[in-house]
């Protein structure tokens, strides 16, 4: 089996235990809510990748050049959106602080 993208991180492509894993947490993590209305993933699963997984995924060798290049890609578009709000696209700080805060929390996995 190829890799595939983590259902969370799309960016991030998973070796196939990696993926088998993540998607058994999502699954038991859906069916412990209980709930058939709720859609999109479980908070608790969120949580966990969050806090659990991503960071050891990070230290992991193989997936170390994935977290530098997301962070490569989101840094250019982050000058990108800081020159169209020099520009005048205040409307686009929102975005641009999102992206700062994925920078920062990708490359304190990463440290």
């Amino acid at each position: 089996m190829l890799s595939r993208p983590h259902p969370r991180h799309g960016w991030l492509h998973l070796l196939p235990n990696d993926w088998r894993a993540c998607l058994d947490r999502q699954i038991a993590e859906r069916d412990a809510l209980g709930d058939p209305s709720h859609s999109g993933p479980a908070p608790l699963f969120c949580a966990w990748v969050d806090a659990e997984q991503m960071p050891k995924l990070a230290q992991h060798p193989h997936y170390q050049r994935q977290f530098s290049d997301r962070i490569a890609e989101l840094k250019m578009k982050q000058a990108n959106l800081a020159r169209d709000i020099k520009g005048g696209r205040l409307d686009l700080e929102p975005a641009a602080g999102q992206m700062r805060r994925e920078i920062a929390w990708l490359e304190g996995l990463l440290a």
